[in-house]
């Protein structure tokens, strides 16, 4: 509990009284999702260029390149257990998370 009140004071005193998604996830240096949503469209679309554009995006960030892709592996299994309709309820996200991915895996598969 005092970690995560830690980490509320940390984003507070960086984003102020306007707590966003986006000032969360910059100030905890976190990597966000529609990076790995962006890169698999990118790699579905045979887009080796963007793909590595995007990549060398993320490792200017400041990321570790070894950390992004086992974060990748992890969205392609979300994405396998999202090909079938009756897995999806695996997933432990947000309803609209949850969709998306059954969105990307269509695209996977077709």
């Amino acid at each position: 509990m005092r970690d995560a009140l830690s980490l509320f004071d940390q984003i507070v005193s960086f984003s102020g009284n306007q707590i966003t998604y986006k000032n969360v996830i910059d100030s905890l240096n976190v990597l966000d999702f529609e990076f790995y949503f962006k890169i698999t469209d990118f790699i579905l679309d045979h887009d080796a260029p963007q793909s590595l554009l995007l990549f060398n995006k993320v490792l200017e960030n400041g990321f570790d390149g070894h950390n992004f892709i086992v974060g990748l592996s992890h969205h392609f299994r979300d994405l396998l257990v999202c090909i079938n309709p009756q897995t999806v309820v695996l997933l432990e996200t947000s309803e609209a998370l949850k969709e998306r991915y059954f969105t990307q895996a269509k695209k996977c598969h077709g």
